[in-house]
């Protein structure tokens, strides 16, 4: 007997076979059921998602002698013969070869003769996209007032390419991208039904190329079996159809984003001649730029479509601005789908022009300063301590205070100069004569909302931006570059122009609870009896400028 490939073989006979279509069975078998079955259907949805199985089942279960709740039986004779694929009254027709208008005359010279076994006669016809104008409109007829024992089953991926007067007449039933779940299950059914061998990564990745096809999974599983002769293994998978992990993606990322052009380069060179297929590897860079884009506005990790989060922090691009730039760049380049020779030159290029929106941000760990701007204040020495670091009572000292105490200590020694001087040198980051790659958030701030000795408060018009700054502001290498910028520690804090006017009414309350007219010595009082937050702050916190003994 000649082999018969996975899918053949493991095709659904039932629909409790059935994976991932929950509501279609349901449909399908409540109208057998309730005897509602009409003349005309239409299937449609991606390929491999069982629509041309459906298709057999259902009219299987319209004829089965023994029908159960709408499924067959599996043990009449209608169900043996439809086994067998020896039945007359059901015809399949591929209208990707056999599109014309002759075929469809043949269907309707034949359509009205009785079937010579089965209560219904049916026709499927996969591919019904494929069928030329002329042959809809011939069928037109036949499917408005069809003989009462016959039903059509058109399958279809692009249900757009049916005339619409054809989908008024039928019923349309959307199919699914199957669950990966779903085919993780089925797959692990087989393999142990096969006694076919996987790792834990194995399942997985077959799944993730499927992309919610049944079909394709088991063709894949299929071809790696017979590789590995039943002992299959991630790397077989990825050596055999030019793929690469997620972590070597992010990491060719990284590559251009750091201007590493040896090391990238070097690395395109290899995937090229080792056969890598490079559209495929451009898809997968815009996944991870579109999963880390998304996980910056959501801070949701079930929220990623591709890849982990893990996986994505390791991308180093912190700011929104620059991932939609890069994003666009390859976006542009999977567009054009060049051929497998061509694209090479198309990466090249692709990556140039990545290098380019991120070159001022990642240039060593020297601060770079194209400006006359002073620092504000002077130091001799910078000693950074550790956040966690054990005091002389033994204690663990604070980190920062909150960011609300910031906010208003900030505004309660608010100081008009030093407003206008952190501005300019915030202005300097903005438009790249200053840069550091540890204040590069601050690249997108809006304004000052204020400041004070060394308190500063950061207007953005996105939330994320600011909640980036927020946890970045307390990180030694942010504080480090804070020293060398502004020539001071400061206490950033960032906030949108809602909340920050949420934070000024509650000031206001309070100024008006104890004074008829607003005084800023009054209010410190308000904060805190023991003097200003941020002098507490920074007594306490930043004792990391040395005198100059």
């Amino acid at each position: 007997m000649s082999y018969l490939s996975l899918y053949q073989k493991y095709r659904p006979k039932n629909f409790k076979e059935i994976v991932g279509q929950p509501f279609v069975v349901t449909i399908l078998k409540n109208a057998i059921k309730d005897d509602k079955i009409i003349n005309s259907y239409i299937f449609s949805g991606p390929k491999g998602t069982g629509k041309t199985s459906v298709a057999k089942i259902f009219a299987n279960a319209i004829n089965c002698l023994n029908n159960k709740d709408g499924d067959v039986c599996g043990k009449c004779e209608i169900c043996n013969n439809f086994i067998n694929c020896d039945l007359t009254d059901v015809m399949e027709l591929d209208a990707a070869s056999n599109n014309g208008v002759d075929q469809i005359r043949s269907i309707n010279d034949n359509i009205h003769f009785l079937p010579t076994k089965l209560a219904k006669k049916i026709y499927i016809i996969d591919e019904a996209h494929m069928l030329t104008t002329a042959a809809w409109n011939a069928l037109l007829k036949t499917i408005e007032n069809p003989p009462s024992f016959i039903v059509f089953i058109f399958a279809t991926t692009e249900i757009h390419k049916i005339p619409p007067t054809i989908i008024s007449r039928c019923q349309c039933l959307k199919f699914n991208r199957i669950p990966d779940k779903d085919i993780e299950k089925l797959l692990i059914y087989i393999c142990q039904k096969e006694q076919i061998k996987f790792d834990e990564k194995t399942i997985p990745a077959i799944t993730k190329m499927a992309n919610g096809s049944v079909r394709d999974s088991l063709t894949i599983l299929d071809q790696i079996a017979t590789y590995s002769s039943n002992d299959i293994k991630q790397k077989d998978i990825y050596k055999i159809y030019g793929l690469l992990t997620n972590e070597e993606i992010v990491n060719f990322i990284n590559c251009f984003i750091k201007q590493d052009y040896q090391n990238c380069l070097k690395q395109l060179k290899t995937y090229y001649e080792q056969g890598i297929d490079l559209n495929n590897l451009n898809l997968s860079i815009i996944n991870a730029l579109i999963d880390k884009l998304i996980f910056l506005k959501t801070k949701d990790e079930t929220c990623l479509t591709k890849f982990s989060l893990s996986e994505i922090n390791i991308i180093d691009i912190p700011l929104q601005d620059d991932i939609y730039e890069i994003l666009d760049i390859w976006e542009k380049l999977y567009a054009k789908k060049y051929s497998q020779k061509d694209i090479y030159d198309g990466f090249l290029c692709a990556i140039i022009d990545s290098t380019k929106k991120t070159s001022k941000k990642y240039l060593a760990n020297n601060v770079i300063v194209n400006t006359k701007i002073s620092p504000l204040f002077k130091f001799k020495d910078i000693e950074i301590k550790n956040k966690n670091q054990i005091n002389d009572n033994g204690k663990k000292d604070d980190f920062a205070p909150t960011n609300e105490e910031i906010l208003f200590a900030a505004f309660a020694n608010k100081n008009n100069e030093m407003i206008d001087k952190i501005n300019k040198i915030l202005l300097a980051i903005k438009n790249e004569t200053i840069i550091d790659n540890n204040l590069s958030i601050l690249r997108v701030y809006h304004k000052v909302a204020c400041a004070s000795k060394n308190c500063v408060v950061v207007l953005f018009k996105d939330e994320i931006d600011a909640n980036i700054l927020n946890k970045n502001m307390r990180q030694n290498n942010f504080l480090l570059s804070c020293c060398k910028i502004f020539g001071c520690p400061f206490f950033f804090v960032g906030y949108t122009v809602d909340k920050i006017n949420a934070y000024k009414e509650i000031l206001l309350k309070k100024m008006k609870e104890k004074i008829k007219e607003p005084d800023l010595k009054i209010l410190r009082d308000i904060l805190t009896k023991d003097g200003s937050i941020e002098q507490i702050a920074y007594d306490t916190i930043y004792k990391f400028i040395k005198d100059d003994k």
